[in-house]
C-alpha cells in the first residue's frame, strides 16, 4: 500500500485554542505518519505536520516519533539518554514558535595552548563565539521522489510550543533550547506552518 501526501497549498496554519479542536486530526495524522514509517520509502520520516496531510485545512501542529533510535543497535540506556538529545517528550507539539534564532553563540572549543612550566602544548577548551548555522542534507515527506537537498539551519534555538497534559486536560506551554537534530526538526515543521519548504520558498 503506497501512501502519498497530498500536494501542499500557500495557506498559512491556524492557531490551536484547545485540544478538542484537533483531535480527530492528530488521530489522522499520527495514523499516517505510522503508514508512512510502516510502508516502503527511500526516507524514514521523524516528523509530520499537519498542513502536509491535510493541506485544505491547515492546524498548526506536527507529530513526532522516536522509531528510527528505537531500530538503531542502542542498549536500554543508551535509548534512554539518546531519546531526550534528539526527540521531544511529547508526540504531538502544538502551535510550535521559534523565539530565538541567533546568528552566534558561545560554545566551548578546543585549542592548542603552550603548556605552563614545560615544552610542548596542550588541548584546553575555550568559550568562543561561533556561527550558529550549518548545512545538513534535509529530505521533505511532501516531495518523497525528490533527492535531499543541502539546507542551511540554525543549530541552537529557542522555541516556544504547547502539548496536551495542562490544567483540566488543557495545553500546556512549554519553552526551551533545542540544539542539533532537534532543533532542525523544529524549524522544517515551524517552515510548514508557514507555508514554506525546503524545495520553495
Amino acid at each position: 500500500m503506497k501512501i502519498v501526501l497530498p500536494k501542499l497549498k500557500d495557506i498559512p496554519s491556524a492557531h490551536v485554542k484547545n485540544y478538542e479542536q484537533i483531535e480527530e486530526q492528530v488521530q489522522k495524522t499520527i495514523d499516517t505518519f505510522d503508514n508512512l514509517n510502516e510502508h516502503a520509502l527511500d526516507m524514514k520520516p521523524v516528523a509530520l505536520h499537519h498542513s502536509q496531510v491535510d493541506p485544505d485545512n491547515p492546524l498548526n501542529f506536527f507529530v513526532v516519533g522516536d522509531h528510527l533510535l528505537k531500530k538503531s543497535a542502542l542498549t536500554p540506556e543508551e535509548y534512554k539518554q539518546n531519546k531526550n538529545k534528539f526527540f521531544f517528550d511529547e508526540k504531538v507539539i502544538i502551535n510550535p514558535e521559534i523565539l530565538e534564532m541567533k546568528e552566534t553563540i558561545e560554545r566551548e572549543v578546543p585549542e592548542r595552548e603552550l603548556a605552563d612550566n614545560e615544552q610542548g602544548y596542550e588541548i584546553v577548551q575555550k568559550k568562543k563565539d561561533i556561527v550558529n548555522k550549518g548545512t545538513n542534507k534535509e529530505g521533505c515527506l511532501s516531495f518523497p521522489h525528490r533527492k535531499e537537498k543541502n539546507y542551511e539551519r540554525y543549530y541552537k534555538i529557542k522555541v516556544k510550543y504547547q502539548t496536551v497534559g495542562g490544567l483540566f486536560g488543557g495545553l500546556k506551554t512549554i519553552k526551551e533550547t533545542v540544539t542539533g537534530f532537534k532543533a532542525n526538526i523544529f524549524q522544517h515543521e515551524v517552515d510548514h506552518a508557514n507555508c514554506k519548504n525546503i524545495f520553495h520558498g
